[in-house]
């Protein structure tokens, strides 16, 4: 049996238990690839998007207003041109500030799982703040991190929107003040110019710090899987059994299989993907390792029907 816990896991193995999603993953570190991709977006297209958004709303309509109605054809298709260049100068550098975090995010997190892909761990859910059941099955203390965790996380996307839609907001009520256009960002009131700097360097120290966080996470995590891999057949199904015991357990089951469009056998109630779970990162109830090497990995934790009992 101590040969057995002390038998490294092979490739066939490590292969089905990241199949049934038993891989390491830190949220936090995605958010934080998210939104320093999005401040590096922000740095980038930021004025260009806002003098677009706001040359959009004013200079075009107001130079088709302005013109004569003798010229009214041509003032049309000015009109339209205008319009029309507006909108490709300020599709472009929206769409890369929106789209340069979605891809890091999503970047980051099918490396870490390793092709096992949950949308639902891409944004924070500040639900899971609020689950008691959590507090009596991780502990206190990974409990408490978890919860920090998903604050920070919860904080920094709420700060980001904030400082975005306040920095559109003021942008827009200033030009509709002076009716004229002007360039971003030396024109913007003072105060506001303030804010937006602190946010963002409040912003730059929430990235460093999730990325720390999710990095210690990620570290913490690749050491409990590996143990896991370790465990033997009896120890994987005492767990099985003491986990099946327990109702808050079972619902959270039926929970995430609701979430992912599952349905569980009501006699075995298993969950078919951990990379959602809470992060005690239970081993799947159908990733045991058999007492045979030499039984294909497809048997680990089942039988097939037609086959006869050994």
């Amino acid at each position: 049996m101590s040969e057995e816990r002390t038998q490294a896991p092979t490739p066939r193995q490590r292969a089905e238990a990241r199949r049934n999603g038993l891989v390491p993953f830190a949220p936090n570190l995605t958010a934080a690839a998210g939104l320093a991709a999005g401040l590096v977006g922000l740095a980038a297209w930021g004025n260009a998007a806002a003098s677009g958004w706001i040359g959009l709303a004013t200079r075009s309509w107001s130079d088709l207003m302005l013109n004569p109605p003798s010229h009214a054809p041509l003032s049309i298709n000015h009109a339209t041109t205008s319009v029309t260049s507006l909108v490709l100068a300020t599709v472009t550098p929206t769409l890369n500030i929106i789209l340069a975090p979605v891809v890091a995010m999503t970047l980051i997190h099918v490396t870490q799982t390793l092709g096992n892909i949950t949308p639902a761990r891409l944004i924070p859910d500040p639900r899971r703040l609020w689950r008691p059941h959590h507090w009596e099955e991780l502990g206190m203390g990974t409990a408490l991190g978890r919860g920090v965790g998903e604050a920070l996380r919860f904080l920094g996307f709420l700060g980001a929107t904030i400082g975005v839609v306040g920095w559109g907001l003021m942008a827009v009520d200033h030009v509709s003040e002076t009716m004229t256009t002007f360039p971003l960002p030396n024109a913007l009131p003072s105060r506001f110019a303030q804010a937006v700097q602190l946010t963002w360097r409040w912003s730059l120290s929430l990235t460093a710090g999730l990325a720390i966080l999710g990095l210690l996470e990620f570290a913490w995590r690749w050491r409990d899987v590996e143990r896991r891999l370790m465990r033997t057949p009896e120890e994987n199904r005492d767990e099985r059994r003491s986990s099946e015991s327990n109702p808050a357990w079972r619902a959270r089951r039926r929970e995430l299989a609701r979430q992912r469009g599952l349905r569980l056998d009501p006699r075995q109630d298993r969950t078919a993907n951990l990379a959602a779970t809470p992060p005690s990162l239970s081993v799947p109830s159908n990733l045991e390792r058999p007492a045979d090497p030499s039984l294909p990995i497809g048997s680990i934790g089942r039988r097939d029907p037609g086959e006869s009992a050994s």
